[in-house]
């Protein structure tokens, strides 16, 4: 383990500035959040080799390819800050709510009661729960029926799982 560092702030590190800081700034993003800075990839566990800058003293100055890969490491950077995380584009949460909405709308069921007119229940099995509105009880099978839910919305977690492998496969077959 390398020597304590204690971080001031965003720009300040003791006892660091310049290339130091820049370096234990790269090495933490790698240790805790698995993000190759110099190799523009991220993963779940940093394990392994990972891309460094260039060592000063065999740097042989600037060139047009070092211009074009900092520019495409910037633009790299940029546009993974301003967009969606791709972790998050591969669980497609999006996705899998609008079928769990969608495949549960049949468990709803439209109670009349006498006394405070339409209630809406909970129809997983051996649920007798009674709701408003049918959003509470979409809510209610999601937090409290939650085996259920999976058991439903199973079908749509295949077929995106089986998106993202061919996605990943089409990705290793280009790049042979």
């Amino acid at each position: 383990m390398g020597p304590i560092v204690i971080i001031r702030g965003a720009s300040t590190v003791k006892g660091l500035e310049g290339v130091e800081l820049l370096d234990t700034l790269v090495t933490y993003l790698w240790r805790i959040h698995g993000v190759d800075y110099y190799g523009m990839s991220e993963t779940n566990e940093p394990k392994g080799l990972r891309h460094v800058k260039a060592d000063s003293r065999t740097y042989d100055g600037p060139s047009s390819n070092t211009a074009e890969w900092e520019e495409k490491l910037d633009s790299f950077w940029q546009d993974r800050i301003q967009g969606q995380d791709p972790l998050e584009i591969l669980k497609a949460k999006d996705k899998i709510d609008a079928a769990a909405s969608e495949v549960l709308d049949p468990h709803v069921r439209k109670i009349r009661d006498e006394k405070y007119g339409w209630k809406y229940g909970c129809g997983a099995k051996g649920c007798t729960k009674l709701f408003h509105a049918s959003e509470f009880v979409t809510k209610h099978l999601k937090l409290k029926h939650t085996d259920f839910v999976v058991e439903l919305t199973s079908k749509v977690r295949e077929d995106i799982y089986f998106e993202n492998y061919m996605k990943y496969v089409f990705c290793i077959l280009v790049h042979f």
